[in-house]
């Protein structure tokens, strides 16, 4: 069925060529009749006259419309295609200049930028204003944000999609009305995902999660048509309840709900600043605490090496022996001034405070 489509489109296309072509011939033939009654008349100067003035304007228009006819001029902000007698050759959005065969090439040219497009609402006439952000400015398409949740209650979503066109053929020649199956397809995709989702998570908690699901059945669903199209962004916009008086309530469980998640998220920032600082701190007295302990211990090694090399000294030196003697002696005699001789065998004691000498042999081995 699509073929057939299609080749329809493609005979529609041809036919817009030949019936140019038909148009000239027909004009050169009533030129030609035109001449051919002068001549009928006796008149042959002027019928041969009017022949050649005829030949040169059909020459000149048939030369100025194959100029025409052979240049376009594109932007960048366009993409589209050229079809010579069921030939397609795209062009994508560089722009300039572009050229095909005259009177026998049709062009197609399309936007390469993005579009949107409303569900559930409308602008009003002569508004602007993008979204939902003034009711005045728009008005609502019950048919299309009505909608039924899996708990059995009645709902209005209102939402925006955008897209662009990515392949002009197909966007053309493969579907009827590719806008009306982007729309469809956006419909059915919001029904089926608001259908397994409860109330209170549309309207609160979940309205992120049921925004993604529709935005992938969308691609999913597109996927399956040649319709040339891109979705680049779905966004609900508002999702209400018929009932006002409901909707009021709902709407002081939604600013609960946020007004937790703002103190959820505070208490989770506050907890992140605070327990890296308090892991800082621990860590650092741990580190200073390891430090002092290192050192400390470093230091008694050091006291205890120096211990052990003086105590083998002490005890295998005959010097200590001899000092100890003589600590010995001042200890006894501390008035006394000692004098030792220069071989260390010979004490010569003298008093401080006479003239008393006493002299005596060490014997320290």
């Amino acid at each position: 069925m699509k073929s057939l489509g299609t080749l329809t489109i493609l005979i529609i296309c041809k036919g817009e060529k030949m019936i140019r072509i038909f148009l000239f011939l027909l004009l050169f033939i009533v030129i030609g009749l035109v001449a051919g009654y002068v001549a009928d008349t006796g008149e042959h100067q002027l019928s041969k006259a009017i022949r050649k003035a005829g030949y040169g304007c059909l020459a000149v228009v048939i030369l100025v419309s194959a100029i025409f006819s052979t240049v376009f001029i594109t932007d960048n902000k366009q993409i589209g295609y050229v079809n010579c007698l069921g030939i397609i050759t795209p062009f994508d959005n560089t722009g300039g200049v572009k050229f095909k065969v005259p009177f026998l090439s049709d062009v197609k040219v399309y936007p390469a930028t993005v579009q949107s497009l409303t569900i559930g609402y409308r602008l009003k006439l002569g508004k602007t204003t993008e979204g939902k952000d003034d009711v005045d400015n728009y008005e609502t398409v019950e048919e299309e944000s009505l909608m039924i949740t899996k708990d059995f209650n009645f709902i209005d979503v209102d939402a925006d999609i955008e897209f662009k066109i990515v392949d002009p053929k197909k966007f053309d020649l493969g579907t009827i009305n590719p806008i009306d199956i982007l729309v469809n397809s956006t419909q059915i995709a919001m029904r089926n995902n608001v259908g397994l989702t409860n109330v209170d998570d549309a309207l609160t908690t979940g309205r992120s999660e049921l925004e993604s699901n529709i935005f992938d059945s969308i691609r999913s669903e597109l996927d399956t048509h040649a319709t040339g199209i891109e979705l680049t962004k779905f966004i609900i916009q508002e999702i209400t309840m018929p009932n006002e008086e409901i909707q009021e309530e709902y709407e002081k469980v939604n600013s609960a709900m946020t007004s937790i998640n703002t103190l959820e998220n505070q208490a989770r920032a506050y907890y992140n600043e605070q327990v890296p600082s308090a892991e800082g701190d621990a860590q650092q007295t741990i580190e200073a605490a390891e430090a002092i302990k290192l050192e400390r211990i470093n230091s008694a090694l050091a006291e205890v090496s120096q211990f052990e090399t003086l105590w083998v000294q002490y005890n295998n030196s005959d010097l200590v022996m001899e000092k100890l003697y003589y600590d010995a002696i001042k200890e006894i005699l501390p008035n006394m001034d000692i004098f030792i001789s220069p071989d260390g065998k010979t004490v010569f004691v003298q008093g401080n405070s006479s003239n008393v000498q006493v002299a005596g042999t060490a014997n320290i081995q």
